[in-house]
């Protein structure tokens, strides 16, 4: 399980944040939330993100 806590700061407008994890060699993703907007695989699975952090976010992958 991969977790990242992506924190809004105070007194900013909301931004838009663009997140890429590679996960170990060998990894195959059960779940991921928010859904990625895409993913792919070259020696490892990639997988990327995109937040509309208006509030504190979580980008979660479950893989075995």
């Amino acid at each position: 399980r991969y977790r990242l806590l992506l924190q809004k700061q105070p007194g900013m407008l909301g931004e838009v944040v663009n997140v890429q994890v590679t996960l170990p060699l060998g990894a195959q993703v059960i779940s991921a939330s928010p859904e990625p907007i895409t993913s792919y695989s070259l020696d490892q699975p990639i997988l990327e993100f995109r937040v509309d952090l208006l509030s504190d976010e979580w980008v979660e992958i479950i893989y075995r």
